[in-house]
């Protein structure tokens, strides 16, 4: 049977095709879910925070000098939305009442939620974007909108807390340290939206504390310059009974104890009223548990002559037990 050149081309063709799709399709990540129900989730965030505080003015402002005093100290939100490890949604918010999604029913979601107030730090850095708004650096890397946003496709949004960009003590430029000086809290949950509800996301509180104790120091000040990624602290005899210093520890975030850490490596001078520098001693610490504190307790000498050889100054860690959870 003579058979037509043009029809077997044509069957071939359309054979490639459908495998070209079919293989394509197994590929592919699977598509995130459109149209259909959605239920409205509210999110309500428990655990180690309170929330009391209102709502800020207006994005933008960011010239406003008192507005963005208020802004960095603000506490500042955010939430992760993921299909598997696929990012859905995400938001960034300084306001805890306007935090709600709209979510396609009968699909499962993680959903993560972070919180970040100042503590004893400057805040989390921003910039002024193109349009007026804030824009956060690491770990966020997105604006602040008080809403939610259905285009995410940052993988990154959240994923560690380490290096977290805060303002430097100079309140302009940005830093970035191992243990960034924030008071931070991070939550997440696994649930199924079948059904507009409030969702309850218990939030863990991810620091540790570093604080100073002097006896017999009534003049000058201190210097604790450490040698790694943490800014230098200055303390004098009006301040350093308010000395504690709050990091976040990423590793928190899993367990209570940290495996892997930056050496948190100082040396501690004191400058006297009359311009004399005394170098006292190095230490080097290691990161207390979750919401636990080390201090730090310095014996400064009574004359002149300890004074001069530095002899008579011991530098010593308090010993913390589990009796001494602080609430900071």
């Amino acid at each position: 049977m003579k058979r037509n050149p043009l029809l077997i081309v044509c069957c071939l063709a359309a054979v490639a095709f459908i495998y070209s799709c079919q293989k394509t399709s197994e590929s592919m990540p699977n598509p995130k879910p459109t149209g259909g129900e959605k239920a409205l989730i509210h999110l309500r965030l428990g655990g180690d925070i309170t929330i009391n505080q209102s709502a800020l003015p207006g994005s933008r402002k960011a010239h406003n000098y008192v507005f963005a005093r208020t802004l960095r100290d603000s506490t500042i939100y955010a939430v992760d939305v993921r299909i598997g490890n696929t990012p859905y949604a995400a938001g960034v918010f300084n306001n805890p009442d306007s935090i709600s999604l709209e979510l396609p029913t009968n699909t499962s979601y993680t959903i993560t939620a972070a919180a970040f107030k100042r503590g004893s730090g400057e805040g989390l850095y921003y910039e002024e974007n193109a349009i007026g708004l804030q824009y956060f650096l690491n770990p966020l890397n997105r604006s602040l909108g008080n809403k939610m946003y259905y285009t995410a496709n940052d993988s990154n949004f959240l994923s560690n807390l380490t290096y977290a960009t805060t303002f430097a003590a100079d309140t302009i430029s940005p830093y970035g340290g191992f243990f960034p000086e924030l008071d931070s809290y991070t939550g997440s949950v696994y649930f199924n939206a079948d059904s507009s509800q409030t969702l309850n996301i218990p939030m863990r509180r991810v620091v540790f504390g570093i604080k100073y104790s002097a006896v017999n120091f009534t003049d000058g000040y201190l210097i604790v310059k450490y040698s790694n990624s943490m800014q230098t602290k200055y303390l004098t005899p009006n301040n350093i009974d308010n000395s504690l210093s709050i990091y976040t520890a990423d590793e928190f975030r899993h367990r209570d104890a940290i495996t892997s850490w930056e050496r948190i490596l100082f040396t501690l001078k004191w400058v006297k009223s009359d311009g004399t520098t005394i170098t006292l001693g190095d230490k080097e610490l290691f990161p207390p548990n979750r919401s636990y504190i080390t201090t730090v307790n310095i014996t400064l000498p009574t004359t002149s002559t300890t004074t001069n050889t530095g002899i008579g100054i011991s530098i010593t860690d308090t010993a913390w037990t589990s009796t001494n959870v602080i609430n900071f």
